[in-house]
């Protein structure tokens, strides 16, 4: 089992990788959009998750999912599908809310 994943933190346009664990944002991401972990962890940070299937209903799934896993409450703004139409999008999303920092 994976115990800590790379993350990235976003400064303008480049990234600067860091340990930080991901596992519960991956493995729920992982759940939602029915494809094995490995294929989110491998999969590129700036490629659309539309190609693993994400669309507005599971867009929706993942959110109730974080939501209870991390017991808060998206802001109506963030609720829109370019937010979560990217690794390298949703993480910037979530940055907002302190998921995914550094542990």
């Amino acid at each position: 089992m994976v115990n800590t994943l790379k993350c990235s933190r976003f400064k303008s346009d480049n990234m600067k990788k860091e340990e930080c664990s991901l596992e519960p944002i991956y493995k729920l991401l992982a759940t939602v959009l029915e494809v094995d972990l490995q294929q989110i962890l491998d999969f590129p940070l700036s490629e659309p998750l539309e190609i693993l299937g994400m669309d507005s209903m599971n867009m929706i799934r993942f959110i109730l999912l974080l939501e209870e896993h991390y017991d808060i409450v998206f802001l109506n703004s963030d609720l829109i599908l370019s937010n979560f139409s990217t690794l390298k999008r949703l993480f910037l999303t979530l940055k907002k809310y302190q998921i995914g920092g550094k542990t």
